[in-house]
């Protein structure tokens, strides 16, 4: 199978998440989806793993840990996606702003950072538009949306913070293992922690047989997005894939707020200058 049929299936997987997301964060605490979600992943990972190697995944504490990091991203992508999906899917894909700071501090790879060559530039150009997008969109035209845009603000900060930081520290553990190993640890730490989190502030984790059938949806697109995903991986280098993954699946999933969740709104007055300068800024980061 060639690596654009991989492509293929991760965005088209990837935008049945999204959607799925949207119709859950309006429903469920994310919290509670979040535990759903890293169970029924981790098992889904573990049979993966069984099915391409043969044997189970052997445990690593180090990979697990960063498993944590994603519950913080993945809680604050749900709160952030409630307000709204179009918005959302945009501005967490700036986590790749994160994960190329950290890759030229400590993987060695300064010329992310050297305003002197064009892939600096493209960095630092990005970030920048990142910057004035989001000032546009956190003083939109009515004072009361205004509001509302600076807890977008703070949920979407969080889930490029930490979806950052998680992204760098598997691509790093990827290197001395693989892909599946590193990620079926993770999920696996990730279901007891919410589990006890849930329980400690006592949110109702017992779900109708709709909504686990979403939330057990939503994981089975996920699953396969991020499978197919580094399947793609093994047969062109991410410098090319990533550009266009991540742009591709950022418009479909535009177009499915739009569509799905009539999120017109969100593209008009101030917001529709915001997420123009913002989609251009991730034009810039993912050819950088």
């Amino acid at each position: 199978m060639s690596w654009q049929i991989y492509l293929l299936i991760n965005l088209g997987a990837g935008a049945v998440r999204e959607f799925y997301y949207k119709k859950i964060a309006d429903r469920v605490d994310p919290l509670v989806t979040n535990f759903y979600f890293s169970l029924f992943m981790g098992l889904m990972l573990l049979f993966a793993h069984f099915v391409k190697y043969g044997f189970w995944p052997e445990i690593n504490f180090r990979f697990a840990a960063t498993g944590l990091l994603f519950i913080i991203a993945f809680v604050s992508y749900l709160s952030a996606v409630k307000f709204s999906l179009t918005q959302s899917i945009l501005f967490q894909s700036y986590s790749i702003l994160v994960t190329i700071i950290l890759t030229a501090l400590f993987l060695g790879e300064g010329k992310y950072l050297d305003i002197s060559k064009t892939i600096g530039q493209k960095a630092v150009g990005g970030g920048l538009l990142a910057l004035v997008s989001i000032w546009f969109l956190l003083h939109p035209d009515k004072r009361r949306e205004e509001k509302l845009e600076k807890k977008w603000f703070f949920y979407i900060l969080m889930t490029i913070l930490f979806f950052g930081i998680g992204a760098f520290l598997t691509l790093f553990f990827i290197q001395e293992s693989n892909s599946l190993t590193v990620l079926t640890n993770q999920t696996l730490l990730m279901s007891p922690v919410l589990f006890l989190i849930n329980i400690l502030t006592r949110r109702k984790v017992i779900l109708d047989s709709h909504l686990t059938k979403m939330i057990l949806f939503a994981t089975i697109a996920a699953t396969i997005a991020v499978v197919f995903f580094y399947q793609a991986l093994e047969y062109v280098p991410a410098t090319n894939l990533l550009p266009l993954q991540q742009v591709s699946l950022v418009i479909i999933t535009m177009f499915t707020g739009i569509i799905f969740f009539k999120e017109v709104r969100f593209f008009s007055g101030k917001r529709l200058l915001g997420m123009i300068l913002g989609l251009m800024g991730i034009l810039l980061l993912v050819t950088s």
